[in-house]
C-alpha cells in the first residue's frame, strides 16, 4: 500500500530481526512443528507451495489429508503460536504473521518474496490511514437513529418519564453511540490511527510517504460542502479587510494600502478602497 518503506516499517523489521535469533523464538517455532507433524527442519516447499505461499490459509501440499476436518486442527494451533511468538513484539503486523507462518512451515524467511503481496495483507505500520466513512457505511448501510429509537417513543415523539430504568434504555444508547460514530466520519471521513509505540518521527515520516493515498481518500469526498467551505473562509477574509478600512476611513486610500500589506487580505487597489469605505457607510446606516 505504501509506496516507499517507511520509518515506522523498519522500525517493526529491526525489532523482529532481534527476535528471530533467541532461543524463545526457536524453541516456540520447533514446539509448534512437532504439534503438527512438521519435521524439525521444515517442509519442502512445493511448486504448488511456491505460487500460493502468500495466503494465510493456504495448507502447504505435503501437510494434505493429515487432518479429517474442513477447517484443519492445526490452524488454530498455528495461530496460537504464532501469537505467542509475535507478543514479545511491541508491535505486530499481518506480514509479519505471515513471514512467522512460512518460516514455521518451511524455515525460510520470505521477506521480500511476502512484502510483493503487500495489497493482500495491507501492511500495517505503526500508523495506519483508513476511510472511517467507508468502513462504517459497510457496517452500517442503513442507519438512522430517528428510525431506531421510534418504537420507544410515545404519542407525542416524547420518551416517557418512567422509561429512563426501562431495559431497553441500553439500547437507545447504544443507538446515541452509533449516530455520534455516523456524524464524526461525515466531518472526519479518514482516520489516522497511531500505535503506541509510534514516536512524532514515525507518525511524520508516514504522513510524508504516503501523502497520496491520503489525498487519493480526501478527492473521494470533496465536493460541494469542501467549496463551501472554501468560499466561506475567503469571504471572512474580505469581512475583516472591509472592517479594517472602514475603521481607517480617516486615513488617506495610501495610508491604508500600507495596512493592509502583508496581511493576507484579498488584494484591493486605492481606488476599491473609496467604493468599500461608501458600501460599509450604507450598511451601518440602514442598521
Amino acid at each position: 500500500m505504501e509506496s516507499k518503506q517507511t520509518q515506522g516499517e523498519k522500525k517493526i523489521l529491526t525489532e523482529f530481526k532481534k527476535l528471530i535469533v533467541t532461543h524463545e523464538f526457536t524453541s516456540e517455532v520447533f514446539g509448534i512443528r512437532k504439534a503438527i507433524g512438521i519435521p524439525e527442519n521444515g517442509l519442502v516447499m512445493s511448486e504448488e507451495d511456491r505460487s500460493r505461499f502468500y495466503f494465510s490459509i493456504y495448507t502447504p501440499t505435503s501437510l494434505r489429508g493429515k487432518y479429517p476436518e474442513d477447517i484443519p486442527a492445526y490452524f488454530k494451533e498455528m495461530d496460537d503460536a504464532i501469537k505467542r511468538i509475535t507478543i514479545k513484539l511491541p508491535f505486530c503486523t499481518s506480514y509479519i504473521e505471515q513471514v512467522v507462518r512460512c518460516y514455521i512451515y518451511y524455515n525460510l524467511f520470505l521477506f521480500d518474496e511476502i512484502s510483493q503481496y503487500s495489497k493482500l495483507f495491507r501492511l500495517e505500520n505503526l500508523c495506519n490511514i483508513s476511510d472511517a466513512r467507508k468502513d462504517f457505511e459497510d457496517a452500517f448501510p442503513d442507519f438512522s437513529f430517528q428510525k431506531q429509537i421510534s418504537k420507544f417513543l410515545n404519542k407525542e415523539g416524547r420518551l416517557d418519564a418512567d422509561f429512563v430504568l426501562d431495559q431497553h434504555m441500553v439500547e437507545i444508547l447504544s443507538n446515541m453511540h452509533i449516530h455520534w460514530m455516523k456524524d464524526s466520519v461525515k466531518k472526519y471521513p479518514i482516520s489516522l490511527n497511531i500505535s503506541e509505540s509510534a514516536s512524532q518521527r514515525d507518525v511524520i515520516d508516514y504522513i510524508q510517504k504516503n501523502w497520496k493515498h491520503i489525498k487519493a481518500l480526501q478527492n473521494r469526498y470533496h465536493g460541494k460542502s469542501s467549496l463551501t467551505f472554501a468560499k466561506t473562509k475567503t469571504n471572512q477574509k474580505i469581512l475583516e479587510r472591509n472592517e479594517i478600512i472602514y475603521q481607517n476611513r480617516e486615513k488617506s486610500g495610501r495610508e491604508i494600502s500600507k495596512l493592509l500589506q502583508g496581511k493576507n487580505y484579498p488584494d484591493v487597489d486605492i481606488g476599491g478602497i473609496g467604493k468599500i469605505i461608501s458600501l460599509e457607510k450604507k450598511k451601518r446606516e440602514k442598521k
